[in-house]
């Protein structure tokens, strides 16, 4: 009798437990959606000129211009499982007086995967081929998490492109293998996630649910992705571009990137370069992007305080201002 009582003791808890759990998402999904907030696809960024790459092993780049085209070059290179458009806050910014080039890397979006597969070096490739296509010098080329690491292999690897690249802007990115872990692990962490978990994350049905609209996936990306008040438009904007991007292409982008270490190469980039990372970045830990500033020779570090990994949603305008800071201390 004892055993059956402690039993119904035990199962009374879990459900109480799992009920607050329940509650508490509830109440944080409701805060979320209180929040104000403008959709990125909203923005109004005035003409666009569209433009369609083919590599050299087949892959077909969709790559996007604004703003005059006879202004100071700027190319954009967005993170994994995510689209061109995340750049949209960026983008308007920049516009009015930069040429603005975003593309949706390989396998993203619009554009096409190749006989290559999705790999950093794959990518870093790609953006050669949008500099080299569209004939740019004296360019800013900004990466953000997975596209600064293409960023970065470019400028160690295509000596011929990289030297018409005259300004490097690092967001939320890594030299080396980023670790996991939250925003206050002060070293980088060497260890790596086996790449079995990979693939478990990103095609295992209800661990995906991040993929599908709801209060929970909201309040999941808000805590992983996000900093200190996301509002409900960044989230589903982000949820939107998580959707869209194929399990295989997911899983594919983290084994390229659990490879990816170049920081005993660093020491060849000598154009400026401003390392962006947002304080409360559980994705890429804030100390793997201060090492990264480190290690190149003429960079300048900019924290910005309260935003997480998606900093190019939450926080355009000091993402705009890092560019732009660049680009004209490189230009003089």
């Amino acid at each position: 009798m004892a055993a059956v009582r402690a039993r119904t003791v035990v199962t009374a808890a879990i459900a109480a437990a799992g009920l607050a759990a329940v509650v508490a998402v509830r109440r944080e999904a409701d805060r979320i959606a209180a929040r104000p907030g403008t959709s990125l696809q909203s923005i109004d960024l005035g003409p666009k000129r569209t433009h369609i790459i083919t590599t050299h092993d087949g892959a077909t780049l969709h790559v996007h211009e604004f703003g005059d085209p006879d202004a100071p070059p700027v190319v954009l290179a967005h993170g994994m499982v995510l689209r061109w458009w995340v750049w949209n806050g960026v983008i308007a910014r920049l516009a009015p007086d930069h040429r603005v080039i975003a593309y949706d890397l390989r396998g993203h979006g619009d554009s096409t995967l190749g006989s290559d597969g999705l790999t950093v070096e794959a990518c870093a490739a790609d953006l050669a081929a949008v500099i080299d296509h569209l004939g740019v010098r004296g360019v800013t080329v900004a990466g953000y998490s997975m596209g600064g690491m293409a960023l970065g292999r470019l400028l160690v690897d295509v000596p011929p492109v990289a030297e018409r690249i005259t300004a490097a802007v690092f967001v939320a990115t890594a030299g080396g293998t980023p670790s996991f872990g939250g925003p206050d692990r002060r070293t980088p962490s060497r260890r790596r996630l086996p790449a079995e978990l990979f693939d478990l994350i990103v095609r295992t049905p209800g661990i995906d649910f991040v993929r599908r609209p709801g209060a929970m996936a909201r309040v999941a990306l808000a805590r992983v992705s996000f900093g200190d008040r996301p509002s409900a438009a960044e989230i589903d904007d982000l949820q939107v571009m998580y959707a869209s991007a194929p399990p295989e292409i997911a899983a594919a982008a983290l084994h390229s990137v659990a490879d990816y270490d170049i920081e005993d190469r660093l020491h060849q980039v000598s154009i400026p370069a401003v390392v962006v990372i947002g304080t409360h970045d559980w994705l890429v830990a804030p100390s793997h992007s201060r090492r990264l500033a480190e290690l190149l020779p003429d960079s300048q570090l900019e924290e910005v305080a309260g935003a997480g990994h998606a900093v190019v949603i939450e926080r355009p305008d000091a993402v705009a201002h890092a560019i732009r800071r660049v680009t004209v201390s490189s230009a003089v």
